[in-house]
């Protein structure tokens, strides 16, 4: 399976997280790391079951090797988090 890790982890990180174990359910693609997300009150917590593995930057460094997708909702943050990413 390829890793797989969620940029942001509100309310459609959240989403994405259930649509790919929904994905996996049919055909097991995908193996869910866990958030990033750059809101420090998330640092070390679980949600859905996922760890927030720590902010974008970081994690994007940190977990090179693995596939992300973006799942941020608000135009004006996804695009601060894609410059950071690029």
């Amino acid at each position: 399976m390829k890793s797989l890790i969620i940029i942001g982890a509100s309310g459609f990180g959240r989403e994405v997280a259930w649509l790919v174990e929904r994905i996996n359910k049919v055909k097991p693609t995908w193996n869910i790391l866990g958030f990033l997300d750059d809101d420090e009150t998330l640092r070390d917590k679980t949600v859905n079951g996922y760890k927030v593995l720590g902010n974008v930057s970081d994690g994007v460094s940190r977990y090179n090797q693995s596939h992300y997708i973006c799942a941020i909702g608000s135009s004006k943050i996804r695009q601060r988090v894609v410059n950071t990413i690029y």
